[in-house]
């Protein structure tokens, strides 16, 4: 199975995003195209909380209310998205404890050249020297 292709739908942050992240997953053999559509949402949902977070940060935690200051609706939305997020991300193995979880296939790392050389060079001879 190979890796997600973007959808054509994402926009260019949300594609600066998924550009940023799946390639590091698909390298770790962490996710593949079935998880195209968590991944659309997870980038989706990592655009709209870093724009939370920038309004909260122009604006500060509290707005002025008649009754007195409140929650900020971004702080708000920002905890709601982030909350979101922290559970996909554990869907996909973005946390260490997730990967803890996954029942990956082991990788087998590639013999050196050495190694290689070695095993060209001797595999003609049955296992067996000098007869």
């Amino acid at each position: 199975m190979g890796a997600p292709e973007p959808p054509e739908l994402l926009d260019e942050k949300i594609r600066a995003a998924w550009d940023a992240l799946v390639p590091r997953l698909v390298e770790h053999g962490i996710v593949t195209a079935l998880d195209q559509g968590a991944l659309a949402m997870y980038c989706s949902l990592w655009v709209t909380w870093r724009e939370l977070e920038r309004v909260v940060a122009r604006d500060g935690f509290t707005i002025p209310r008649r009754a007195g200051p409140a929650i900020h609706p971004a702080l708000k939305g920002s905890m709601e998205v982030l909350t979101q997020l922290r559970l996909l991300g554990a869907e996909l193995g973005l946390s260490p404890a997730a990967r803890s979880r996954l029942r990956l296939p082991l990788r087998t790392p590639a013999p050196s050249l050495k190694v290689q050389r070695f095993l060209a060079e001797h595999s003609n001879d049955g296992g067996h020297e000098g007869a």
